[in-house]
């Protein structure tokens, strides 16, 4: 619809690298194919013919440019979460729950990451949970709430017993912004 009132058209190798990047994410999809109408020089309806937008090159370009723009949001994510709430003693388990977070596939994000799994990946870094793992995870909403982190990033649903991926732009994020790049790419390896 946006094509026709626009007067212009995707080409099908953009059209469909948007939609895959958005990931189900219509707010995300709308982001992405205005920045590559501004970058193909489009801000009007005012054509009288319509115009095709078939440059890779732009949308390559949009896409590190909303990944900058994202950097900050990620990066206080990062950090927040990381720390945990202060605390010395909890700080290494909630860096190692981020770290298996940002480890973990699309796929396991979209589906969520059961607590045992999560479980198992924790005694491969070595790290040691000396109350249960669901006192920590059921924190993390809260951990980001207080934080700033809005909207979450991660949560844990009680029911399924798994963290799940609230912001589906972590992953357009993790998949163009570089693994150097990455804000939790520092945290400390236990």
């Amino acid at each position: 619809m946006g094509e026709r009132k626009l007067q212009i058209s995707f080409s099908d190798n953009i059209k469909k690298s948007i939609l895959d990047d958005s990931n189900g994410n219509v707010g995300l999809l709308q982001l992405i194919a205005g920045k590559v109408c501004l970058a193909s020089g489009i801000t009007d309806n005012n054509s009288r013919s319509n115009r095709t937008i078939s440059n890779i090159n732009s949308l390559a370009n949009c896409r590190l440019q909303i990944c900058r723009d994202l950097v900050p949001r990620y990066r206080l994510f990062s950090e927040k979460f990381s720390r945990g709430f202060n605390n010395e003693a909890t700080q290494p388990i909630y860096e190692s729950l981020l770290r298996i977070c940002m480890k973990a596939s699309d796929e396991e994000l979209r589906l969520g990451i059961h607590k045992d799994i999560i479980v198992e990946r924790l005694k491969h870094l070595d790290i040691e949970v000396n109350s249960p793992l669901s006192n920590y995870l059921k924190r993390i909403d809260n951990l980001q709430s207080i934080g700033g982190v809005s909207p979450l990033v991660l949560s844990y649903n009680t029911d399924s017993q798994k963290v799940q991926l609230v912001d589906y732009d972590l992953l357009f994020f993790r998949k163009y912004i570089g693994e150097k790049n990455l804000p939790w790419s520092s945290l400390r390896q236990y």
